[in-house]
């Protein structure tokens, strides 16, 4: 078979030509862009110049207006002071130098002000000449600004026909060379295919149209790109052109504020003159009245202080000797207590490390030689090693125990009609009402619980940590008995009972008339309370007063059950209620070992004493079996030397030949 003719490819000239059009343009479109840039860029720079400029003129006219408010402050407090003189003296000639003098001050001082009026108003003339002055820099500006736009658009609009007409040549000049191709394709085809020269010459025929459809599309589209580069530049200028007018309106906008603003400045002065001479007169009138009042005040002053002199010693007197009566007290109770502790102390250390000792050595025969289980002691006197604190705990025991023997408080037995706890069956409240009351109180009212109870119970479980809430929020409303716990309950169920009663009574107003009105209460066997958060307040002060009412009625009847404990009357009963309790904690420290224990001490010795005996005499044993094991080896060592001394190998029949051992 023929191999089929591949014609060689044609570059595409029309399309390379374009894209360095484009960039030709955008190249241009740059250059233009910054050489604008660079005139936004001067005028900022100039103005950020004129504006450094006028802040330090600003900085240096209020040091001058500040310098010159002092020094005439100064000058007009010593003519003032002068003036005073002057009406005291009698002499007429030294009377008219002085007068002299001071009118030559304030001469001065009124050329001085005026001075530095007349530099602020040729600051203002150079205000108005640097104004016009960048009036004309922008206007030159912007008609620079205007020339490179025209110049601009002028060689744009060259070099967009420019580029077109080079695009235009490149896409001649690849027409030419496909139809040279194909003319070459054709002529080739012809050669070599002459029977199917037909269907070439129609193929021919299509391939021409459809290259000239292409060409036509590509001149139409060109020609609408140009046409749209036009619009979008013809757009850009008119933009242009209404920034500049918006720039000359804000121009006029700002030379007109300024005209204001110095009207303005002039009304000012005036009234700062008229202000500053009304001023002066009250400061003179208040000057008269600071020197009355100083001559008042320094009389007063002298009697207040001769009696606060005589009083200051007085105090000073008594204080000292207060003060040294203090001082002995103090150092005699120091030492008497210094002494106390130190005994205390000694004696404390010395017999919790016995107690612990003790304590050590029974644990150690109770599982290791008698191996049984152990038990601690359960009284906290034998693990608190601070027996001083132990002691302040025990003194209401011991109080209690003396003056009334009674056992613990049976929190729940208490009278109902005097608690108003309405009981369930058992003399109990459910514990789901419990349980309501006391959420709804650590939900509502937070505060009730310590901050350290709060942070602790964020890392326990949900069950352990509502133990820990409710047992604070017990605590700060001093519930100690079941009885005052049902109380509250109770109350909050009471209240929110009411609550709910009335709110059906008046649903019930609406549909029926007053006189058929049937109220109707609330169903105990599904009760749920319904108390918002700021109606806590007003049940818990209920309770408050129920439980008052409780005590006090208790106390009357008698009931030792609901009676608090009495209170120290004075020192000399706290004394001695802590002396029977140390008295009781040293005598408890005695019970660490009861009979029992001792007695089996006492038995465990004894067997020990014997095992002791043995263990000895088996030890004594030991050490004469080794005793006896060693001379063995020494024999043996020195037997095996004797058979293999050199001696033997001269005999005949050699010993090892006749005695066999075990070596």
């Amino acid at each position: 078979e023929e191999e089929e003719y591949i014609p060689p490819p044609v570059e595409p000239r029309g399309q390379n030509q374009v894209a360095d059009s484009r960039g030709t343009i955008e190249r241009n479109k740059r250059r233009f862009v910054e050489e604008i840039t660079k005139i936004r860029l001067d005028t900022d720079e100039a103005e950020n110049d004129r504006r450094i400029k006028e802040n330090k003129e600003k900085d240096q006219r209020y040091d001058d207006i500040q310098t010159e408010v002092h020094n005439s402050y100064q000058k007009n407090i010593q003519i003032d002071f002068t003036w005073e003189e002057l009406e005291e003296k009698e002499d007429c000639e030294e009377l008219a130098q002085e007068i002299e003098m001071q009118k030559a001050k304030c001469q001065s001082i009124i050329q001085t002000k005026e001075k530095l009026i007349k530099q602020f108003q040729d600051t203002l003339k150079g205000k108005d000449a640097e104004y016009h002055k960048s009036l004309e820099t922008q206007s030159l500006n912007i008609d620079k600004l205007i020339e490179i736009m025209r110049r601009q658009f002028n060689a744009m609009r060259d070099e967009y026909n420019t580029q077109l007409n080079e695009i235009e040549a490149a896409y001649k000049k690849e027409r030419e060379e496909v139809l040279n191709r194909n003319n070459e394709e054709i002529n080739k085809l012809f050669e070599k295919h002459q029977k199917t020269e037909e269907m070439f010459l129609d193929r021919r025929t299509k391939d021409e149209a459809k290259y000239a459809d292409e060409l036509e599309n590509l001149r139409s589209s060109e020609a609408n790109d140009q046409q749209e580069s036009k619009i979008k530049l013809e757009n850009e200028l008119q933009t242009l052109q209404k920034c500049m007018e918006d720039m000359k309106a804000v121009y006029k906008l700002n030379e007109e504020k300024l005209d204001f603003n110095l009207r303005v400045l002039k009304e000012r002065e005036d009234h700062n003159k008229t202000q500053k001479t009304n001023m002066i007169k009250r400061l003179n009138k208040l000057k008269n009245r600071k020197r009355k009042l100083e001559e008042d005040y320094k009389k007063e002053n002298t009697k207040l202080k001769n009696k606060n002199i005589e009083l200051t010693n007085s105090y000073k007197r008594i204080t000292l000797q207060f003060k040294e009566l203090q001082k002995k007290f103090r150092r005699f109770k120091k030492s008497d207590e210094r002494r106390f502790e130190e005994i205390w102390f000694m004696n404390q250390n010395e017999v919790y490390a016995l107690v612990n000792k003790i304590s050590q050595a029974d644990r150690v025969i109770h599982e290791q030689q008698l191996g049984i289980e152990w038990k601690p002691p359960t009284d906290p006197a034998f693990n608190n090693p601070d027996l001083k604190a132990h002691v302040s705990q025990t003194n209401q025991n011991v109080s209690v125990a003396e003056s009334q023997g009674q056992s613990k408080l049976d929190i729940g037995d208490t009278q109902s009609h005097l608690t108003g706890a309405e009981k369930t069956e058992e003399g109990k409240i459910p514990i789901s009402k419990i349980k309501a009351v006391f959420q709804l109180l650590i939900e509502e009212m937070p505060y009730l619980i310590e901050d350290k109870i709060e942070l602790e119970c964020q890392n326990l479980d949900p069950r352990t940590a509502f133990k820990r809430r409710l047992d604070a929020v017990r605590k700060s409303l001093d519930i100690t008995e079941k009885t005052t716990l049902y109380m509250l309950v109770n109350t909050f169920y009471e209240y929110s009972k009411s609550k709910k009663i009335e709110d059906l009574n008046e649903d019930n107003d609406e549909e029926k008339s007053n006189e058929n009105e049937i109220p109707i209460e609330a169903n105990d066997e599904d009760e749920e309370l319904d108390i918002e958060g700021y109606e806590i307040l007003d049940v818990l002060r209920q309770f408050q007063q129920r439980k008052e009412e409780y005590l006090s009625n208790a106390m009357l009847t008698g009931n030792p059950r609901s009676k608090k404990r009495p209170t120290f009357q004075n020192e000399e009963q706290k004394k001695e209620l802590d002396q029977k309790a140390e008295n009781y904690i040293w005598q408890k420290m005695t019970t660490i070992l009861d009979e029992r224990k001792l007695s089996v001490w006492k038995a465990l010795d004894s067997a020990f004493a014997k095992y002791y005996q043995l263990l000895v005499d088996r030890k004594n044993l030991i050490e004469d079996t080794a005793l006896l094991n060693t001379q063995n080896e020494e024999l043996k060592t020195l037997l095996n030397q004797y058979l293999h001394a050199g001696v033997n190998h001269e005999l005949k029949i050699p010993p090892t030949q006749v005695i066999r051992l075990d070596m």
